[in-house]
């Protein structure tokens, strides 16, 4: 059975494993999809690993998607143009989080650094701090897909990112309008209307907790998760440009 790997840093979890190995079953191929958690100093290594033995070939995500690109035979001219738009997909990214709250301001923080930079077409960032309610009424506004990104203890080591598809809760609940519960936002928002068809979560796991009810408050993340913050951005743009495959496969069905 051939191999091909996601080769990244500090990512506990990665949905797109999941989402990769279903559509090589789906294609009949007897491939395995995994993830291999590589150190800048061992990427060399690895790539020359690739081309040696049983794999088919890898994905890079995050730190290494410039780092590697000495290392390849040949880059496609395309990887330097601007990001193109989804093909009518509407994509919501949501920064959740309390900035007083130290590493809890995590999915802030991303949304703020993903807001400095250029966006595909059809993708809304947007950080919605702690209005629950203001996600869930964005959630219901026609948007194909959605990212939402929070610190989420996991019991990782402060910093680690992983990204998870979260379940949606069958009873119905109620929402704090001045709190953020994501899986209260996605119950509600179903409860409510329409739930995007697919929405991941991008967590980070805290280095430091609170939960509102300390006496003093942190307005900065945690060193750990400070420094997760660019890695995520990738990621960020890596789910994007999986939810655009995603598309342009399903249109490419809908005309055969």
């Amino acid at each position: 059975m051939a191999r091909i790997r996601l080769l990244g840093q500090g990512i506990g979890y990665s949905a797109s494993v999941a989402m990769q190995s279903a559509a090589l079953e789906a294609l009949g191929l007897r491939h395995r999809y995994e993830l291999a958690d590589v150190t800048p100093d061992r990427l060399a290594d690895t790539v020359v690993e690739l081309r040696q033995s049983d794999h088919l070939g890898a994905n890079v995500t995050t730190p290494h998607k410039g780092a590697v690109l000495p290392l390849l035979d040949e880059v496609e001219p395309l990887a330097d143009e601007p990001p193109a738009a989804l093909a009518g997909k509407r994509v919501l990214v949501a920064g959740i989080g309390n900035i007083f709250l130290a590493d809890d301001g995590f999915g802030v923080a991303v949304a703020r650094r993903l807001a400095e930079r250029p966006q595909p077409g059809g993708v809304e960032v947007k950080d919605f701090g702690i209005r629950g309610l203001d996600l869930v009424y964005a959630l219901g506004d026609g948007h194909d897909a959605a990212i939402l990104i929070d610190a989420v203890p996991r019991g990782e080591a402060p910093g680690t990112l992983f990204v998870i598809e979260p379940e949606i809760a069958e009873e119905h609940v109620g929402l704090d309008a001045h709190g953020m519960d994501p899986a209260k936002v996605l119950a509600l928002a179903r409860d409510l209307g329409r739930v995007p068809e697919r929405v991941l979560l991008i967590g980070c796991e805290p280095e430091v907790k609170m939960d509102g009810t300390e006496d003093e408050v942190v307005g900065e993340l945690s060193e750990p998760v400070a420094a997760a913050v660019e890695r995520a951005v990738e990621l960020v743009d890596d789910l994007v440009a999986q939810l655009s495959a995603e598309q342009t496969e399903h249109t490419d069905k809908r005309r055969t």
